[in-house]
């Protein structure tokens, strides 16, 4: 399924792979960094989740619209 999600998002398992292993090598002195690039990134854009279904649907106030690609 992992790789199927992915494969419709456009996601690279290679770009995933290497931004897994910065974040295992990250020290604490780089959260603040990450914290300041993860909120220009959602500032700038749209937020895409997957999930569980019940807990997205209970959390629906956080987000503009919620798309079931099983349904499209």
């Amino acid at each position: 399924m992992r790789y199927m999600h992915r494969d419709i998002a456009g996601i690279s398992s290679a770009a995933v792979n290497l931004m897994i292993g910065d974040i295992r090598h990250a020290r604490l002195e780089d959260q603040q960094e990450a914290a300041r690039i993860i909120q220009s990134l959602l500032e700038k854009g749209p937020a895409v989740t997957v999930g569980n279904e019940r807990s997205i649907t209970k959390n629906r106030g956080w987000f503009e619209e919620i798309l079931d690609y099983r349904q499209n």
